[in-house]
């Protein structure tokens, strides 16, 4: 826990220096392209960032864990539609404020279509989760999300008013491209494959070594992405629209973590499992998102930094998660161990002087006999009689 409150004061550290000092993080966001015949790539700091914290991220997903989680994966992608689908009510509240500007909106559906945040894995140690489903859902959520995400987009853009379309087409257009299979696909079946060839114990090793260069990618990342957008909104936004951003973000951020507990009996899923589902579906990869969003929308302040206070959320929201059932699952494990210890007490056979009718000042013959007679039966007893 304390590894990830570090992580989380890193985080906010991250953006008051985007927002003091932008200039080294837009000089990260310098970006090239290479021609690779009729494929073009996009390069630059921000993506090698991403690429190496994907790389990362399949370091610690082994093949063989990818198999059947069929339940697992259509209760995170239910949970996920059901948001989406509340979406067009949370319009009809901007559009009753008298709000023209969506890009809050925009940037909630973007973050129910990117795939689940690699950091939930932490945060799945942390509440004593199934780390065997987490790991299943953000391996196959990342490798499918350049075919999901533009799909899941296009899906939702028939639903929702037309202020959102361009802005979720415009991200979709971006996302769908080679940049991003070049970028996210490949670094990951790369981490999966050297996985496989090392071995699980020379992986682990690898990974704890990698540690430290994995969280300042991550830092860096979001100082990076955060440089762009969040000086202009700041100095730009009312106290009404930071608000909005920060509320529906964590509004959001608990409605995706807790719902899977209420709705994980009806896919017959245990306790354990709800919680890594619920830590996957609550946690996007906003890294990802941030870094799409600002290529394709560029000028949309709002959206990136909707996407900002999400990152923020996310993890205070999974801290305190984790915390509440780590708690729990800890006084449930003390409440069995004193139950069990009770109840062996009381299945214990006491021993025969304590069963025995002896008074002090009885010789060692009357101690025999009291003895013998307190062992006999009740029949043998009525019988004597």
């Amino acid at each position: 826990m304390k590894r990830a409150v570090i992580i989380l004061l890193l985080l906010i550290a991250a953006y008051f220096t985007a927002y003091f000092q932008p200039a080294a993080g837009l000089w990260l966001r310098a970006e090239a392209v290479a021609e690779m015949g009729p494929i073009q790539i996009r390069y630059g700091g921000v993506l090698l960032l991403l690429g190496f914290l994907l790389f990362s991220l399949g370091l610690k997903a082994s093949i063989p864990r990818i198999e059947a989680a069929g339940k697992a994966l259509a209760m995170f992608t239910g949970i996920r539609i059901v948001m989406l689908l509340i979406l067009p009510l949370i319009a009809l509240f901007f559009l009753a404020a008298g709000t023209s500007d969506l890009s809050i909106l925009a940037a909630l559906g973007i973050i129910l279509t990117v795939p689940a945040a690699g950091s939930a894995s932490g945060w799945i140690f942390q509440s004593r989760a199934d780390p065997g489903i987490g790991s299943v859902l953000i391996a196959v959520t990342t490798l499918l999300c350049p075919i999901v995400t533009p799909f899941a987009i296009s899906l939702a853009v028939s639903i929702m008013p037309l202020e959102v379309g361009p802005q979720w087409s415009s991200f979709a257009g971006e996302f769908g491209g080679e940049s991003t299979l070049f970028w996210v696909c490949i670094p990951m079946l790369a981490g999966m494959g050297l996985h496989q060839l090392l071995g699980s114990e020379r992986t682990e090793y690898l990974s704890v070594q990698l540690r430290t260069a994995t969280v300042a990618a991550l830092i860096l990342l979001n100082y990076a992405n955060a440089a762009q957008a969040l000086p202009k909104f700041v100095d730009s936004a009312g106290l009404i629209t930071i608000l909005s951003v920060c509320g529906f973000a964590a509004l959001q951020t608990t409605f995706l973590m807790w719902g899977p507990l209420f709705i994980g009996p009806a896919f017959r899923i245990n306790t354990e499992q709800s919680h890594s589902i619920g830590l996957c579906a609550g946690m996007s990869n906003t890294g990802l998102a941030l870094t799409v969003a600002s290529i394709a929308l560029p000028d949309a302040v709002v959206l990136q930094t909707t996407l900002i206070a999400y990152t923020l959320c996310q993890h205070i929201s999974a801290a305190v998660y984790s915390n509440y059932w780590k708690r729990r699952s800890r006084g449930s494990a003390n409440y069995q161990r004193l139950s069990g210890a009770e109840e062996s007490n009381t299945m214990t056979p006491k021993p025969v002087s304590e069963t025995s009718t002896s008074r002090p000042g009885m010789t060692t013959g009357e101690k025999i006999a009291s003895s013998e007679a307190a062992t006999v039966s009740p029949a043998d007893s009525s019988a004597a009689v």
